[in-house]
């Protein structure tokens, strides 16, 4: 069975169905197409993730990191499709029983000699002008993204991971105890790392009318880890959730699958049994 499905995953991705004129098939192009659109659509019209989105398109504006995940309308598959075999960094991640590595040998021997571009992960660094955009909607809660470069060196990132959890991870993290809870200034606001970039995103659900104060506050509750002002049970709280997640992450194959792509990209070889 796996002989047959690497054989199966070896077509799709090397000799896929193509017409005499070299193109997708154009019924199934265009179905592609649509679905696309229609994706891209859906991230549009879930706020949060559009807000998410246009804060790092913003942040990393002509770099591969300001592109969309699934790219844009005016993504072209076929020449995309051509430039990945020719050039992509190819990485196997196998989870399950009977695991081997026949399909590797088999890529190998597909793929022989390539000109495949190398892995490089360029840390992002401030430029000291704060870029903001606004966009206006017809709706009732408004979205509040930051995003921070922190300046962090790869020897630093399970600090760094700690200290967002402690920022905004937890229901007892400091913009949920302060942001939302003491002050009502947000409906949610929450913080994740962007290890491999070196920055972390806020990401919360506003009043229009209660903006500046919100953005005051979660600088103000930045500023208190930045200057150390964390309680014990704040650091022991963030560890806990760490722990429980590192350790809960084998009953997930996309989750392991994630965590061990993020480590080949950044040069890593910790397991999360070790972290």
């Amino acid at each position: 069975v796996q002989q047959t499905l690497s054989e199966m995953l070896e077509s799709i991705l090397f000799t896929p169905l193509c017409g005499e004129n070299g193109l997708f098939p154009e019924d199934g192009f265009l179905q592609e197409q649509r679905q696309l659109l229609e994706t891209l659509d859906a991230e549009y019209n879930d706020k949060a993730t559009y807000a998410m989105q246009r804060c790092v398109q913003t942040m990393f504006a002509g770099e591969p990191a300001g592109v969309p995940r699934i790219g844009t309308r005016e993504a072209i598959l076929k020449a995309a499709w051509e430039y990945a075999v020719k050039h992509a960094q190819i990485c196997q991640f196998t989870i399950g029983d009977g695991a081997d590595d026949r399909f590797a040998q088999q890529l190998v021997k597909r793929l022989g000699m390539r000109d495949a571009v190398s892995i490089e992960t360029k840390r992002h660094t401030a430029s000291g002008d704060v870029k903001r955009v606004t966009e206006e909607m017809p709706v009732v809660q408004s979205k509040l993204v930051m995003g921070f470069a922190i300046g962090t060196t790869p020897e630093e990132r399970l600090a760094a991971k700690l200290m967002s959890v402690v920022l905004g991870g937890t229901p007892s993290s400091k913009l949920f105890m302060n942001v939302r809870e003491k002050l009502s200034l947000c409906y949610y606001a929450s913080s994740t790392l962007e290890k491999m970039k070196g920055l972390i995103l806020v990401s919360s659900g506003i009043e229009f009318d209660k903006f500046q104060q919100a953005r005051d506050e979660i600088l103000h509750q930045l500023e208190e880890i930045r200057q150390g002002n964390m309680e014990d049970w704040e650091l022991e709280g963030a560890r806990s959730t760490l722990l429980n997640a590192y350790a809960s992450m084998g009953d997930s194959q996309g989750k392991l699958e994630n965590f061990y792509l993020g480590q080949a990209a950044t040069g890593q070889d910790e397991t999360p049994e070790i972290l």
